[in-house]
């Protein structure tokens, strides 16, 4: 029986094809392609499990970046306050200094000022002795006689009461 249908013959050869196609089908299928799609769901899985485990680790890099970013900017703030407060305890000694300066100055001047008119006095008073002697001589001359030295010191004393004190210190 055979028969010809185009390119196929079909025959008894044909139909043990077809039945060695079929059983090698079937033991390929238990043996190959079970094991071979169970591997390839595996990787699957892997891969899928692999690409969380990335985006997992994506999103823990992100919050431990703006972790990070939040305490560099506290770090940052922290070192501007230190800052402030460094210029302004440099500014208050700053001010000290110098408010200990104006004083020590003025200390200083008011000293010169009293030792000046200490001076002044002392000159005054100078001034007034030599003045009282010249006067004591000239009134001397004039009268003609010397005078000793208690007539000499009244004459002064009298003198110099008679022309007073404010008048020399003006």
């Amino acid at each position: 029986m055979e028969l010809k249908a185009g390119l196929v013959e079909i025959s008894w050869t044909l139909v043990f094809q077809l039945a060695n196609t079929l059983i090698l089908f079937l033991i390929l299928r238990k043996l190959l392609f079970k094991p071979v799609s169970e591997m390839m769901a595996g990787r699957q899985n892997a891969i899928v499990e692999s690409i969380k485990e990335a985006e997992d680790k994506n999103a823990e890099a992100e919050q431990l970046k703006l972790e990070y970013q939040r305490r560099l900017e506290g770090a940052q703030a922290e070192g501007r306050e230190l800052i402030k407060d460094a210029s302004k305890r440099a500014e208050t000694r700053a001010d000290e200094i110098v408010a200990q300066a104006q004083q020590e100055a003025m200390k200083i001047k008011d000293r010169a000022e009293a030792d000046i008119q200490r001076e002044k006095q002392k000159a005054a008073n100078m001034m007034k002795e030599e003045l009282a002697a010249l006067a004591v001589m000239a009134a001397g001359k004039i009268i003609g006689k010397d005078l000793d030295e208690k007539g000499h010191d009244k004459l002064i004393k009298d003198f110099i009461d008679e022309v007073g004190e404010t008048t020399w210190s003006n």
